[in-house]
């Protein structure tokens, strides 16, 4: 052991030949195999084991004895076990019923604060103690450090996170505090030389460390240091990102940039237009380099997004992907299951929160998958037809009907029995949760699945940690907390094995590649890595003595130096445009593209890569114009399905034939159909009282409709406080409409009935039959026995006007034709209007005749094997568009039937 051994720091240039000039310096200071091997060296990633082997073996002439190699937290784990440590959740759950109490943050954002302020305190832990002898000089070094800071003239900002740091340290030491002492005791346990690979310049804790290690035994580090780079590319990087402000202007450092640092043969920089070209030029440049032979391709995923969506047209392709960095668990499907049941459960059951859900896998899975799809359909025509927004109890009474549908709900019901929502300590939620994940029928996949087990794992571990916190908090509060946690959380599949790897900027260093590509290399995503600036803003960590955002920059522009110099080809990618928004390039990449334009009249900018599958020509289509057989032809017909039929024959084939009409769906707000519907409800309620208005008063009236309107209205308001505007403009109407009622008895016109549903049949010329049918608004009596037929509309009287002159509308005949003879007046009732007025339709009995020949001779035709071609002209409203494929079709005459 040799006492008070000093730290030897050999700083090399970085690059290509970093590793092998370690190798060469390890063989010259251990030249004798077995001493060798009983030495130990430390590397900051284990991927750099196997290239620094081959430069030892290389250097040595063949195989050889290696040291014992270990990562640095590989080599303390052993005694960080051993020493008792608070973990972080509980820290910060103290943390959060401490500012809860004093009210000093805002609760939404409170669980964000508190992780800043923890991670606040490991740095200032880190920095202003040291590696401690043992936890009584750990509790002295951290009064000596803040005891120094208090006699500062410290800002409130940095003076209450001293005072919290304080108290976060004393009793038992934090994880962080914990790897102090672990540190310490590992050192003094070496006995050994020791070697150190960095991959860049050593933080406080490595020097620390290294340091420590060096009063046991010699210790070496091999450190790259950007200055030292001799070589052209090394130049170049120093003119564009200084090291240490070293050089003069960016204009006179570009000057000596020497001829073969130019790097337009094996760098591009792309400005795509969108996500989905970015990820395609991605896709397809990592095609062409494994066509080419390259074996060693890494993907840096700055923009999580654009890579995934990259990583998606490859895997398309059948090129797999190796995620390094692995997903945030929020990310994954076991996350979404838990946060669309946390969803149905915080809604009462919102119904597309309880559908979604449903669909999971993980979710009654022991159920027959016919039946369960029979539940799922019967559950979502239930919805439609009870206008059910949420509601998990009125759910079940409406499901008692049908048994798939009840035995879908009774798994709902019993995992929120498991789950009740009263305040609990954070462990009692956890325990909940898995509770009704158990009645739900989840765990069994979960146990299954990859991500599913890293859930249940992380469940239990979390469990564990938080079982001695007693304070309760809230279901809100629990979510956000378990949000911000899956996030935080990192799953990882060990089952891929590709020459493609995914990985963050950091990952890469001292890697070497064959091509390399930078994805989001934007101003927001390929950013220097700084904590959000809640409390500690540059200001607040300068006081704090804490590292500065400077030091990060260079950081990121020592990663990207050397990931450029040991890769053979790099691509640099971001999207140009986000949203009709142009986005700038990252400054790092944007400084090295202008410096090579100085230099070398290339600024790097390449144009993005033509897609390598273009799209098939577009073939025009016939326009269809399919025939019926006389059985598939429809044998009933309402007004609305005979205006389908007249303004376009294959929209009706499709609606009621091809019965391919769009499903009913629950109206979360009130729509113009539901306001129509609701004033037909109220006026039929109202008439039914008053079938004549005669000489009662208006108030009285006035008030009948008043009330009935608010007992249509009043649930709809208490759901929805903006439904307020539908009544309001109702009830704004009501004086007029009685003025009308009141001229129109005048006339002698008096309510009959109201919501008449009437069907008629028909006899065609081949003996087969078809049945008219519809529901009359309102008939009215008047002279003579004559009737009215009235059908109110909320719409405009010009609108109105018009459709009464079309001869293609046949609402009024078809009603007349239902309600037979004796109808003198068929008119649209003009609700929507400052006065209420009727535009009536001139000779309706003629226009029903026209109408029934019209119906009964088209019937006949389509028995007869008639075409129903696509012919609409109000296609830009019509559902049928994408199946008539009216975009594709020929529109030269003679290419359709």
């Amino acid at each position: 052991m040799a006492q008070g051994a000093a730290l030897r720091i050999i700083a090399l240039p970085p690059g290509g030949d970093f590793l092998a000039a370690c190798a060469r310096h390890l063989l010259e200071a251990e030249p004798d195999p077995l001493k060798r091997a009983s030495t130990r060296l430390i590397l900051p990633n284990l991927l750099l084991a196997a290239d620094l082997r081959a430069a030892m073996a290389a250097r040595a002439g063949g195989p050889l004895i290696l040291p014992r190699i270990q990562t640095m937290p590989a080599a303390i784990a052993p005694w960080l076990e051993r020493q008792p440590h608070l973990p972080d959740s509980r820290r910060l759950y103290a943390l959060y019923q401490a500012l809860r109490a004093h009210r000093w943050v805002e609760e939404g954002a409170l669980w964000d604060v508190c992780a800043e302020l923890i991670s606040l305190f490991d740095e200032l832990t880190l920095h202003g103690v040291g590696l401690p002898e043992n936890l009584e000089d750990f509790q002295a070094r951290l009064e000596a450090a803040y005891a120094l800071k208090a006699e500062e003239p410290l800002r409130f900002e940095a003076r209450l996170v001293h005072t919290l740091w304080r108290a976060d340290a004393e009793g038992t030491p934090s994880r962080a505090a914990a790897r102090l002492l672990a540190a310490r005791a590992w050192a003094a346990s070496l006995d050994t030389p020791l070697y150190g690979v960095a991959e860049g310049r050593l933080g406080a804790f490595e020097r620390q460390v290294y340091e420590v290690c060096a009063e046991q035994v010699p210790v070496t580090v091999f450190v790259p240091d950007r200055r030292l780079a001799e070589d052209a590319l090394g130049g170049l990087f120093r003119a564009a990102w200084p090291v240490d402000g070293e050089g003069e202007s960016l204009l006179e450092r570009a000057a000596q940039v020497r001829p073969e640092a130019r790097l337009s043969e094996r760098f591009s920089l792309l400005a795509a237009q969108s996500l989905e070209q970015e990820a395609r030029a991605v896709a397809l440049q990592v095609r062409r380099w494994l066509g080419e032979g390259r074996r060693r391709i890494v993907l840096v995923a700055a923009d999580r997004v654009a890579s995934r969506r990259a990583r998606a047209l490859l895997e398309r392709d059948g090129v797999l992907v190796e995620d390094e960095t692995g997903w945030k668990l929020s990310t994954t499907r076991v996350a979404a299951l838990i946060h669309a049941w946390l969803g149905v459960l915080g809604s009462d059951g919102y119904h597309r929160d309880v559908l979604d859900l449903l669909k999971s896998p993980f979710v009654a899975p022991a159920l027959d998958p016919a039946l369960k799809a029979e539940g799922l359909e019967a559950l979502a025509a239930l919805y439609a037809r009870h206008n059910l927004v949420a509601g998990l109890d009125e759910l079940a009474e409406r499901a008692r009907e049908n048994p798939a549908a009840c035995a879908l709900v009774d798994v709902l019901l019993s995992g929120r029995n498991s789950l009740p929502r009263y305040p609990a300590p954070p462990a009692g939620w956890l325990q909940r949760l898995r509770a009704s994940l158990g009645a739900l029928g989840s765990l069994p996949l979960l146990e299954a699945d990859g991500a599913g087990k890293a859930l249940l794992e992380w469940l239990e571990t979390r469990c564990a940690e938080l079982g001695a916190e007693t304070a309760p908090i809230g279901f809100g509060e629990w979510r956000i907390w378990l949000d911000r946690e899956l996030d935080a959380a990192m799953f990882r599949p060990r089952n891929v094995d590709s020459p493609v790897i995914m990985t963050h900027l950091a990952a890469t260093r001292l890697r070497r590649f064959d091509g390399a590509l930078i994805i989001g290399a934007d101003v927001d995503n390929l950013a220097a890595e700084t904590p959000r600036p809640i409390f500690a803003h540059e200001a607040v960590r300068a006081e704090l003595g804490l590292p500065s955002q400077a030091e990060a920059r260079a950081r990121l522009q020592d990663d990207l130096a050397c990931l450029i110099s040991m890769s053979e080809r790099v691509m640099v990618s971001w999207q140009h445009l986000r949203a009709g928004e142009v986005i700038l390039p990252s400054p790092a990449m944007d400084l090295l593209s202008l410096v090579h334009e100085q230099a070398f009249g290339d600024d790097l900018r390449h144009p993005v890569p033509v897609w390598a599958e273009p799209l098939p020509p577009r073939q025009p289509q016939p326009r269809p114009a399919p025939s019926l057989r006389p059985e598939q032809v429809p044998v009933r017909i309402s007004a609305s399905g005979l205006a389908s039929l007249m303004a376009c024959p294959y929209q009706y084939f499709a609606r009621y034939v091809l019965g391919l009409g769009a499903e009913d769906e629950v109206s979360e707000a009130l729509e113009k159909s539901d306001y129509g519907q609701m004033v037909h409800t109220i006026l039929q309620r109202f008439h039914q009282r008053y079938p004549r208005l005669g000489d009662r008063p208006q108030a009285e009236l006035l008030a009948a409709l008043e009330e009935e309107s608010q007992a249509l209205f009043g649930p709809a308001i208490g759901r929805n406080f903006l439904e307020q505007a539908w009544a309001v403009r109702w009830l704004a109407r009501l004086p007029a409409y009685l003025d009308w009622q009141r001229a129109r008895e005048k006339e002698g016109w008096y309510f009959a009935r109201a919501e008449v549903w009437i069907t008629q049949e028909y006899r065609l010329p081949d003996g087969g039959v078809l049945s008219l049918e519809g529901r009359l608004d309102r008939v009215d009596q008047g002279p003579e026995g004559r009737l009215a037929v009235l059908d109110y509309k909320s719409q405009t009287l010009a609108r109105l006007r018009d459709k009464v002159a079309d001869p293609d509308d046949v609402q009024l005949a078809v009603y007349t034709l239902l309600r037979g003879a004796q109808v003198a007046q068929a008119a649209y009732v003009a609700l929507d209007e400052p006065r209420v007025q009727a535009v009536v339709q001139d000779q309706p009995e003629d226009g029903a005749r026209q109408q029934e020949a019209r119906l009964i001779n088209t019937f006949a035709a389509l028995r007869q094997g008639a075409p129903l071609p696509a012919h609409g002209v109000a296609c830009d409203w019509c559902e049928m568009r994408g199946l008539c494929r009216k975009d594709y079709q020929a529109s030269t005459p003679g290419q359709h039937p």
